[in-house]
């Protein structure tokens, strides 16, 4: 009887645990790792995004992994070693690359499932839907435009009685020749010393090289992505690298690597000895400005209107372990509360094109804002090709050397072409 007695009290302990744990399973949220870069506005958009989606679903816990440093070695390491983000961070060069390695999940079947790509992406620019389709699938779901453009002081315009840049991408007048007379008068030495210390435009923001080969009506490689059309061969590329090298080194109207080693450009700006900035909408720091007044133009044209938009996407890694969520989680990034929050905060232009009024033009951080909107039109980003750090570290070296004055841009392109080349047909 005893021995009786003990097995069902064993067995009604079992039960109560048993339940306890159903129960405690129950009630515990699903916890979905998102990543973010590590700027301090990023980092609070994120969380305020966060928080709107678990109003939402409060079954779900969104725990932020923030990014030191490159955001694309920081996320690779942790897919090498088997701790991916659920959600990770996508920059245009990273994309082709995760989803040639297995790293991203395709979409195409959660977009398929809910509808397809017109009803999920309903509203959104085609140009973002563009961005994020590689060998004819979707592998993330755009989040937001970075375009470039000219950041300018309208005081040193004022001061020089220069007109400003146009806010028309389209300006007859606004060539490159237009550019290079008002830099010229932009370009001074205000403390005479004999060397100037206001520039007229900059010239050395990282891949910022696309947008004037683009103008000059060429471009890194071809539409398939398995030739280099950077060459001494190519008139177009030949121009755009000359335009650039005599920034510097003919008209001098942009600073030298050497001149920028102390000062970057950005700090030059931010003092006010910069008159034009090849710069983005990450505007939060230009907010700080005090003491000067600023605003945004065009770039000019050659060829045709052009330019390097970078761009912002998330996508699934295939370590989640809750794809499903995940995949709600970016259907409600693109929906209006988030892109208005995000763009509205300075710091990107939304895909959402509902959004663009009350997140973007609404904002009024500065008064053309409209020309972050219609750049869309004329720029676009990196190529999607699982190559792109390879060849993309050489063109930056060799460029590097052109700007030091090491070597002549046929040389340079030589190089290039070369190096290129060598990487896109090896296995």
């Amino acid at each position: 009887m005893r021995s009786m007695k003990k097995i069902y009290l064993q067995i009604l302990v079992v039960t109560v645990i048993f339940t306890l744990v159903s129960g405690f399973q129950a009630f515990a949220k699903i916890k979905l790792r998102v990543a973010s870069g590590q700027d301090v506005t990023e980092i609070e958009i994120r969380r305020q995004i966060a928080e709107l989606y678990a109003k939402k679903n409060p079954d779900v816990e969104i725990e932020m992994v923030y990014l030191a440093g490159s955001r694309f070695d920081k996320q690779q390491t942790m897919i090498t070693a088997g701790n991916a983000p659920d959600i990770l961070y996508i920059n245009q060069p990273f994309l082709a690359v995760w989803a040639t390695k297995g790293a991203l999940m395709d979409l195409t079947p959660f977009i398929q499932k809910d509808g397809g790509i017109k009803k999920v992406f309903a509203g959104i620019h085609p140009k973002a839907i563009e961005c994020v389709t590689y060998k004819g699938k979707i592998w993330a779901m755009p989040f937001e435009f970075g375009p470039m453009a000219i950041v300018y002081n309208k005081d040193l315009f004022r001061k020089a009685g220069v007109p400003v840049p146009p806010t028309s991408w389209e300006d007859p007048k606004w060539t490159w020749e237009e550019f290079i007379n008002r830099a010229k008068k932009l370009t001074k030495d205000t403390n005479g010393d004999g060397r100037p210390d206001q520039f007229g435009i900059n010239m050395d923001l990282w891949d910022c090289f696309r947008t004037w080969l683009r103008q000059a009506g060429t471009d890194v490689l071809n539409k398939e992505g398995s030739e280099c059309l950077i060459s001494p061969d190519n008139p177009n590329a030949v121009e755009a690298f000359q335009f650039m090298y005599d920034t510097m080194y003919k008209y001098k109207v942009a600073p030298t690597p050497i001149m920028t080693s102390d000062t970057p450009t950005f700090s030059q700006f931010m003092t006010g000895k910069l008159a034009m900035f090849n710069y983005g909408r990450w505007l939060n720091t230009f907010k700080s400005i005090k003491d000067f007044k600023w605003d945004v133009g065009a770039f000019p044209h050659q060829k045709r209107s052009a330019g390097f938009m970078p761009v912002l996407h998330y996508g699934i890694s295939t370590q989640c372990k809750n794809p499903e969520i995940a995949w709600d989680f970016l259907k409600f990034l693109i929906t209006k509360e988030p892109q208005v929050v995000n763009s509205r905060s300075g710091m990107a232009v939304p895909v959402l094109q509902a959004a663009v009024k009350p997140g973007l033009l609404e904002a009024k951080v500065v008064e053309n804002e409209q020309v972050w909107w219609h750049a869309i039109q004329y720029e676009a980003p990196e190529e999607n090709h699982p190559k792109y750090f390879e060849y993309d570290n050489v063109i930056l070296r060799e460029l590097g050397n052109l700007w030091l004055d090491k070597a002549t841009v046929t040389q340079t392109l030589k190089n290039i072409e070369e190096g290129v080349t060598k990487i896109l047909k090896s296995e």
